[in-house]
């Protein structure tokens, strides 16, 4: 994910924005950001955690490819979830 912002939406909780490309296609997706927690590293950094949170549409990536079970059902769902934790350092 590139080129993105964010803007607060309760007590350690945000709204992440940004370009997110996958086979050439960018599309503007929303990710939930938690904030975890902040703590000074051995070093003298100040890093913060965070959680995201989202959701995708494989189909608008142009990734279409499924195939039908005997049982009727698909084998890969057209909705995408993500999942991250990431650590962010604070510049000096």
């Amino acid at each position: 994910m590139h080129k993105h912002n964010g803007r607060q939406a309760g007590d350690k909780k945000f709204k992440v924005v940004g370009n997110l490309t996958m086979r050439g296609v960018t599309r503007s997706v929303t990710l939930e950001a938690t904030h975890i927690g902040t703590v000074e590293d051995p070093w003298g950094n100040t890093k913060a955690g965070f959680k995201l949170t989202g959701k995708v549409n494989r189909k608008d990536y142009g990734i279409a490819w499924n195939k039908t079970l005997t049982s009727g059902g698909a084998v890969v769902s057209d909705e995408v979830a993500m999942n991250c934790m990431i650590e962010l350092i604070k510049q000096k």
